[in-house]
């Protein structure tokens, strides 16, 4: 997984359907727990695919794993 200091930097925003479109995704539940999105929560984006998960959700899943649960992008190198 990720070191605790790489996840926290990791960008975040508040989810609208508006600026989730700007990414070019249609996603409107996080992948990790399959919950519904909601108007302006805060979601962490993966740099390289710009996949977008509930924060708690995917720093949980980046503490074991160092690949988006998505499309498995290599987060860091």
């Amino acid at each position: 997984g990720l070191d605790k200091e790489t996840i926290e930097s990791l960008p975040v925003f508040p989810f609208t359907s508006e600026k989730c479109s700007k990414y070019g995704k249609v996603a409107t539940e996080c992948s990790v727990c399959l919950t519904d999105f909601q108007e302006d929560e805060v979601v962490k984006i993966l740099p390289g695919c710009s996949h977008f998960f509930h924060t708690d959700c995917i720093d949980m899943w980046l503490f074991s794993h160092s690949t988006c649960p998505l499309c498995r992008c290599i987060l860091v190198p």
